[in-house]
């Protein structure tokens, strides 16, 4: 519920209705990508929208963002985060390598919940490999 009440609130959010929000913001249009993958296809399909009335692009620095939301506690943002990190290396291929090697790197953290994010994020990459 609450992804849902964040991707409803985003087109009151200035700089997305006018467009510019993740042409400016790289870590916004990364949350976007994420949302776009979300399990939840009410969810996925309002960031899917927002997306595209964005214009929005993949960020070349489009990791760090990512693999914060891969260690995620919750399972959904996981899985979305994991498919938005393989679609993110899939469109920029020359960063494949650097984000699976942020992804190994992300397993030094100690919560269950992080590593199992990171599973997920490698298995989501293994195709692009």
């Amino acid at each position: 519920h609450v992804r849902a009440a964040a991707l409803a609130a985003l087109p009151g959010v200035p700089s997305i209705a006018d467009g510019t929000g993740p042409a400016e913001d790289e870590e916004l249009a990364c949350l976007l990508l994420v949302g776009v993958h979300d399990e939840v296809e009410e969810n996925s399909n309002a960031a899917q929208e927002l997306w595209q009335a964005a214009n929005a692009a993949v960020p070349t620095a489009y990791i760090t963002t990512m693999v914060n939301a891969v260690t995620s506690t919750s399972g959904e943002v996981q899985g979305a985060a994991a498919a938005a990190l393989a679609s993110a290396a899939e469109v920029i291929p020359s960063s494949i390598g650097d984000a699976l090697g942020r992804v190994i790197s992300a397993y030094e953290d100690e919560r269950d919940s992080a590593r199992v994010g990171v599973g997920r994020a490698i298995k989501a990459l293994a195709p692009h490999l």
